[in-house]
């Protein structure tokens, strides 16, 4: 085989004004898909198409070959194809506050819930005090302790009744209830008693006995009394919070009948309010107006805004504005940008979190899309990688201490 020289004039192609189609290349479209690469391609729509769970895709090449934009591109075409996944947030367990709830909701679903229950919370906060200040419930409340005081006096004068035969009187104290023994209609004091003669203080120590047994059944009673008592102005504070947010809650739950998740969670959200219903009811500025050298009330030195937190609601994974499927490419993926991370804050000198401090990584935005990482930025941190791995075996996604389900 001979191989010649090539002149000049055949080193370059050469394309004749009249082989182009066009007049501008203004007319010209972008070329779609991936140009000289049919194998490569079929490789990764075949990966695509895959549904079984551990298949990922590794895309291999020389450097600077534009395997990674042109990977997105077409994960981004049929990405457009794929349904939206849902969106997550996190509430509050109000049965263990260290593991806080994920909540799935419909796509766009998720800020439209915080908007709602911060609309609620907000609600909640004018309704409780007008109703816990209303004429009929504290009426209600007069009656309820106008009554035991009344059973209670009652209890007591019985008491002092069978005292007086015995030669005692009844005395209330900060301990209790006492008795003490009496002469000539006068309680003695423990000096005068020492100096009784031995015959007269051995009768009161006869009947003293019998005294102190009517004493114990007395305040049997009179705890019976006050216990029954708290119980019924409990049941009366609860029932007059649960109607006053009873519409407002229906009116919330009637809007996710088909998320039984939330319902549970608004169910747990009302049990709390009612537990908690002094948060509600603080009212510094009437304080202040009472007296203006008081220290700063809780809601003016903003304590009750983190006790608040527990009813709000952290969106990590908004979709509202995605159509389809999620396509995340992380150029710098460390443990915290890819399995997020739990934030602290400063508060009264020490370090402190909850569930409204957790924030998202890019697998959450990813879940029901696809992840697009650099093989030697991943394998660079051997905790991203490690945690990648994890997840995608175990479908949960660890932060720190935490666990929530993807």
């Amino acid at each position: 085989m001979v191989i010649s020289e090539l002149p000049p004039e055949k080193l370059r192609l050469e394309c004749p004004p009249g082989k182009a189609e066009c007049k501008t290349s203004e007319e010209l479209t972008p070329l779609e898909g991936i140009v000289g690469q049919d194998r490569a391609l079929k490789a990764l729509i075949f990966g695509v198409e895959m549904k079984g769970k551990g298949f990922n895709i590794f895309a291999a090449g020389p450097p600077v070959t534009g395997k990674r934009p042109a990977t997105r591109s077409y994960l981004e075409k049929i990405a457009k194809t794929k349904p939206t996944p849902p969106d997550w947030c996190y509430v509050n367990n109000f049965q263990n506050p260290y593991e806080p709830k994920a909540l799935k909701l419909p796509a766009g679903k998720a800020k439209i819930f915080q908007k709602d229950l911060k609309n609620l919370i907000d609600q909640v906060k004018r309704a409780v005090p007008a109703a816990l200040q209303s004429e009929e419930f504290v009426a209600r409340t007069n009656s309820i302790t106008k009554k035991s005081v009344e059973e209670r006096d009652k209890i007591l004068n019985e008491l002092n009744d069978e005292a007086k035969q015995s030669s005692y009187a009844v005395r209330m104290n900060q301990l209790g209830i006492g008795i003490v023994p009496i002469r000539a209609g006068k309680p003695l004091s423990q000096e005068e008693f020492d100096a009784l003669p031995p015959t007269v203080k051995k009768k009161f120590e006869q009947s003293r006995e019998t005294v102190r047994n009517a004493l114990d059944k007395a305040g049997k009673q009179v705890n019976e009394l006050e216990a029954k008592t708290l119980d019924e102005l409990k049941k009366l504070r609860d029932d007059t919070v649960h109607y006053a947010m009873g519409g407002l809650i229906s009116t919330l739950t009637s809007r996710y009948q088909d998320q039984p998740d939330v319902i549970q969670y608004l169910d747990d959200m009302r049990d709390d309010v009612l537990e908690n219903t002094e948060l509600f009811t603080l009212s510094g500025t009437e304080q202040q107006k009472k007296d203006p050298d008081a220290p700063p009330s809780l809601s003016e030195s903003g304590l009750p805004d983190i006790l608040f937190r527990r009813y709000q609601v952290n969106v990590i994974v908004d979709n509202s504005e995605l159509k389809g499927a999620p396509v995340i490419a992380e150029d710098n993926p460390t443990v915290t940008n890819l399995l997020g991370r739990i934030e602290n804050e400063a508060k009264f000198g020490t370090l402190s979190t909850d569930f409204t401090l957790i924030k998202g990584g890019s697998i959450h935005k990813a879940n029901g899309g696809f992840l697009i990482l650099g093989a030697r930025e991943l394998l660079t941190s051997q905790l991203s990688y490690e945690g990648l791995k994890r997840a995608l075996q175990s479908g949960n996604i660890a932060i720190e201490e935490g666990m929530t389900r993807t």
